[in-house]
């Protein structure tokens, strides 16, 4: 049973007021608070029947459910599949998390992959995207200026970037450079003077086949004007572990860093790995940068404040069932 309960911001009290009257066997996968105050619950609501409604509720004042908006994502989905005649649960099948818009609406993923546009009041309007056509993925990335930066993945697998309207979602003509940016595009946060920090290239390495000559996949980070042109030369990171880029505060941004794999799959095979979090200014230039040490096979997740302290977690799996968390304040 999944619960929600606000806290009170000054003393820190539980605010028993807020009961939210969510349906038994209830197991929210993300909770938002819109723009006005008011809160967003959304993720697998289970049925007696084996299916899951998948719904988005938003939640009055004291938590009761206000209303159900975007039809098209309120269908029943069954966490169930059929493999080679077997039934096999879907172990991955949550669905997205809400992209908030500055406008206090929206955006939620609906069940055909494309994305339906929701008002401040929970007004379903829509499609985000009506250019959108099938075997297409939109990913919305950050909203700035009444311009909505978005990943368009096609199917044949190039993914570029573009600038939309976010009232609307249509192409930002004005976005000129986008014929010269990369067509694999990984993610992308804002940079100063309205431009936006890019991160393209390969993605995937050959499994069991690190080291010795083995290719290592190379990603680049970019910087783009407002009009979406490149801004000097990029940066080349040439790393076989997953990368990951994150917004900082005014233009800044950080790049992180996954497990090393390079050497898994050899004997000795390590016992421990290390994440690494770099942080750079607003004018791309390294900072500084944190390694932190887990075991093998462990997680971890971080956050940062705006005063610059770091709060990350070190957790086991599930099966050894117990973890750690640190907290650790980054150098000035």
């Amino acid at each position: 049973m999944g619960a929600c309960l606000v806290v009170m911001g000054k003393s820190g009290d539980l605010d028993l007021n807020f009961d939210p009257e969510l349906r038994a066997w209830v197991t929210p996968d993300h909770v938002t608070v819109a723009a006005d105050g008011r809160t967003w619950i959304g993720g697998g609501f289970d049925r007696g029947d084996g299916y899951s409604t998948g719904d988005l509720v938003r939640l009055g004042v004291n938590g009761g459910v206000e209303s159900e908006p975007a039809a098209g994502y309120l269908n029943r989905v069954s966490p169930y599949i059929l493999i080679n005649g077997l039934t096999v649960f879907k172990v991955n099948s949550r669905p997205p998390e809400p992209f908030l818009l500055e406008s206090g609406g929206f955006l939620v993923r609906g069940e055909s992959g494309g994305w339906l546009r929701i008002s401040a009041a929970g007004v379903a309007l829509g499609k985000a995207f009506q250019d959108r056509i099938p075997g297409e993925d939109i990913i919305p990335q950050f909203e700035r200026a009444g311009g909505l930066w978005v990943i368009r993945q096609r199917g044949n697998g190039e993914r570029i970037l573009e600038r939309r309207s976010s009232v609307d979602g249509t192409v930002d003509p004005g976005f000129s450079g986008a014929s010269v940016l990369p067509r694999d595009v990984n993610a992308a946060v804002p940079a100063p003077n309205g431009g936006a920090w890019l991160l393209a290239g390969d993605v995937s390495y050959p499994n069991f086949y690190f080291g010795f000559g083995a290719p290592i996949p190379k990603q680049r980070i970019f910087q783009l004007d407002v009009n979406g042109n490149p801004v000097g030369l990029p940066r080349v990171i040439a790393v076989s572990r997953d990368l990951g880029l994150v917004a900082g505060p005014d233009g800044k941004f950080r790049l992180t860093y996954g497990p090393d794999q390079s050497s898994w799959y050899y004997w000795p095979s390590p016992s421990s790995t290390s994440y690494r979090i770099e942080w750079y200014s607003a004018a791309g230039e390294l900072e500084r940068a944190k390694d932190f040490y887990l075991s093998l096979y462990n997680t971890f997740t971080w956050a940062e404040s705006a005063e610059g302290t770091l709060v990350a977690t070190d957790g086991t799996t599930k099966i050894a069932g117990s973890s750690q968390f640190f907290v650790a304040k980054t150098p000035s």
